[in-house]
């Protein structure tokens, strides 16, 4: 009894330290066994890519530079992307973060997404954006775009909600649905199969694909102590076959939508040009670094020059440097910028405004017709159609008074399309004229600031605004004025 005991404790110990990981093998040990199990494929690279199509995080962090000098000019550049995921039960977060150089020229690109269920967010750095905006208003600009609209941050965030996107949607099929093929030259159907057959490229991100191929040479090294040295060499032949490859897969995908595309891609004229580019091509050879022991992240380097000078020894003379190199981790975190200006309440703010300027043009144009108009109350369908009034986005049954009493005056009660009342009482042109002072505004001369943008939304009825019926109520208002401007025009 006691020598079972004994070998049951002392399994259960053996048990206990290969959980710590003191029986496991080294790091070292796994290189030695990789290079040793190496039979000339990519097989030893699956447990890393598997890694990665089944990751919840990741990090990918790639860099291009490049030196060009022809003996006239010389131009020193540099492209640098930073993308990071995660993936939780709240929600899918991604990061993206472009800089690109150009000798003293810069171009950045830095958003946030949050994509759920229900909606979209973007937090997108709009900073260098509105320096330039500032810049081209001026000190003595007559309007302070920043002031006027509360922006006191770089980054902006602006939400889409999925009801919106599937209204949107369900709007353009429904106003163009039967039309749609004779505006665009294709069918949705066709966009639809176009779509399905866009699975086509992902064998593209599968190892099998590569490893399928006889002309791909794979060499494996040793790289330090704990590193292995994957080197990829390609050829003419497996070079042919992979572009000949794509070029099927576009063909076939751009036929739906295209079909002046031949259906083979030898009578493709972009195929043929990149064939004859071929004809110089010998080899090339791509290095991938990873760790086997800890098949979490890999760097993958490439020189182009040689690239470049097999293909076009004449211009390859001219570079100095092409490097492209890219780390890829299987972690990530993601920090959502907490200080920043809500694009959809400035979105609101636009729209409430923009439905009190409406009200004026309507009532503007009601005053304008007061020699002609008797005292009354009038529909602005029935304005519209007796008298050509330009309505845009107020309903037919909005009611426009005329008094011609002592003081004379043009009364407004607005409605949505829905018939829902858009302002929270009638609007009296008078009173307007002298809120907004808009004799200054019909010279050009008024001065608009966030205390009478402020004033404007003051009288939108917040509670029967709503923001996905106003962008619906924009759309459709730009549609018909569009259309009427089609008309106008022989």
């Amino acid at each position: 009894m006691k020598r079972l005991l004994f070998f049951v404790t002392l399994f259960v110990f053996a048990i206990t330290l290969s959980g710590c990981g003191l029986f496991s093998d080294t790091p070292e040990d796994v290189v030695d066994d990789t290079l040793k199990d190496f039979d000339g494929t990519l097989g030893h690279l699956e447990p890393l890519f598997n890694n990665i199509e089944d990751s919840d995080a990741r990090t990918i962090h790639f860099r291009f530079d490049g030196i060009y000098d022809d003996g006239y000019d010389r131009e020193v550049m540099s492209i640098e992307f930073l993308n990071r995921f995660v993936r939780t039960d709240t929600g899918e977060y991604t990061e993206f973060h472009l800089d690109i150089q150009v000798d003293d020229e810069q171009v950045e690109i830095h958003f946030f997404t949050v994509e759920t269920d229900e909606s979209v967010t973007f937090y997108v750095n709009l900073g260098r954006l509105f320096e330039e905006i500032q810049e081209d208003l001026g000190e003595e600009a007559e309007i302070d775009f920043f002031e006027l609209f509360a922006i006191e941050h770089d980054f902006v965030r602006f939400e889409i909600r999925e009801d919106l996107l599937e209204a949107i949607t369900d709007h353009f099929k429904e106003e163009f649905g039967d039309d749609f093929e004779d505006e665009l030259g294709v069918s949705i159907e066709d966009l639809e199969a176009m779509i399905a057959e866009m699975e086509r490229f992902e064998k593209y991100t599968k190892l099998e694909y590569y490893d399928s191929h006889e002309h791909l040479e794979v060499d494996l090294e040793k790289s330090g102590d704990t590193q292995v040295e994957t080197k990829m060499t390609m050829n003419r032949p497996m070079l042919e076959d992979l572009i000949g490859d794509i070029f099927d897969d576009v063909i076939a995908v751009m036929r739906h939508v295209d079909d002046t595309i031949p259906e083979n891609k030898e009578d493709f004229e972009p195929y043929q040009e990149m064939m004859e580019d071929l004809e110089r091509f010998e080899s090339h050879t791509m290095s991938l670094i990873h760790e086997p022991y800890d098949p979490t992240y890999m760097d993958f380097e490439i020189d182009l020059l040689p690239l470049i000078a097999q293909m076009d020894p004449e211009e390859g003379a001219s570079f100095e440097k092409l490097e492209f190199s890219m780390h890829m981790s299987l972690n990530a975190e993601i920090e959502l910028p907490t200080e920043y200006t809500d694009m959809n309440r400035i979105i609101d703010e636009i729209m409430m405004a923009s439905y009190v300027a409406e009200a004026i043009f309507m009532l503007q144009q009601a005053a304008m017709f007061m020699d002609v108009l008797d005292p009354g109350d009038y529909t602005l369908g029935q304005l519209e159609d007796e008298y050509g009034f330009l309505r845009l986005r107020f309903a037919r049954s909005s009611m426009i008074e005329i008094v011609d009493d002592e003081d004379f005056d043009v009364l407004g009660d607005f409605k949505y399309l829905d018939d829902t009342p858009i302002f929270h009482e009638e609007l009296s042109f008078m009173d307007l004229m002298e809120m907004f002072d808009l004799e200054a505004l019909f010279d050009d001369e008024l001065d608009i600031d966030r205390a009478l943008l402020m004033d404007m939304i003051a009288l939108v009825d917040e509670e029967n605004y709503d923001f996905n019926f106003a962008v619906m109520q924009l759309i459709m208002a730009l549609e018909r004025f569009a259309t009427e401007m089609d008309d106008m025009i022989p």
